[in-house]
């Protein structure tokens, strides 16, 4: 899978700019049934986000349908905090992937508490978590 991923995107433009792939989600939490598709997240340093978008539909069309594409820096911070928990396929620098992870999660953990309560907190559920 590794292979046959790196190798679609080495072959579509802007692959000087990537930065990291992450495979993420069931496929690799060991909960992907027979229907599941395959989370792919991909960091390319990249500001603009239409061109983010336009780029993120250029490498899906490029992927079978099972590959479900997405630019990390244009998930909902709650995803990008799980795209973490899933396996590093490709860095041109862990340096630069440490330092995401950690301001992402550090992000994450002040959004954390307002997050829950706009979730659970006025159904008045106690103790839910994530």
């Amino acid at each position: 899978m590794k292979e046959e991923i790196l190798k679609r995107l080495q072959n579509l433009p802007h692959f000087d700019k990537l930065k990291f792939v992450y495979v993420y989600g069931s496929s690799v939490s060991g909960k992907a049934t027979e229907r599941s598709d395959i989370d792919i997240a991909l960091y390319y340093d990249i500001t603009d986000k239409k061109e983010l978008y336009d780029l993120q539909f250029l490498v899906s069309s490029s992927f079978p349908d099972k590959y479900d594409i997405h630019m990390f820096q244009l998930l909902p911070l709650y995803v990008r905090v799980e795209v973490f928990k899933g396996t590093l396929l490709y860095t041109d620098d862990k340096g630069f992937v440490h330092d995401i992870a950690w301001k992402t999660i550090k992000e994450y953990n002040d959004f954390e508490p307002r997050y829950k309560y706009i979730l659970y907190g006025k159904v008045g559920i106690e103790g839910a978590t994530l």
